[in-house]
């Protein structure tokens, strides 16, 4: 699960899901997959190169409005690469809104992939200031 749906009077009213086949870990390696790709690298290549990530937070929510939902997504991870024998650690994180008028797949749909490319953008950038 990556996300609760609640009412107003704080009562569970739902789970928001990934689709099925994909887990928080698969989704993290399609990131970094295709962040360092952006970046002309492969994560299977044998270069000597190495990334691993640990995710601290891939998570969803609502807050409810008088006329409109706000829907939310936050990714955080810790990723670390190493490069020529130098390592590097640092946090990223991928923060995405959307607004509705009902709690419908494609509004959470929508505010997970801003997060997702908020994500990918900090992470380009951080990539980017450690040498990648």
């Amino acid at each position: 699960m990556v996300g609760r749906q609640r009412n107003s009077f704080g009562k569970a009213m739902g789970d928001i899901a990934l689709p099925s086949g994909q887990s928080i870990r698969t989704k993290t390696e399609d990131l970094l997959t295709e962040a360092f790709a952006r970046r002309g690298y492969s994560l299977s290549g044998a270069s000597g190169n190495q990334a691993s990530a640990e995710v601290r937070r891939f998570w969803a929510w609502f807050t409810p409005g008088m006329w409109s939902i706000q829907f939310e997504a936050v990714i955080e991870c810790r990723v670390t690469v190493s490069k020529g024998g130098s390592r590097r650690s640092f946090t990223v994180r991928g923060h995405g809104t959307n607004g509705g008028q009902v709690a419908s797949n494609r509004n959470w749909n929508q505010a997970y992939e801003a997060a997702f490319n908020d994500f990918l953008a900090n992470l380009d950038a951080e990539l980017q200031r450690v040498g990648f």
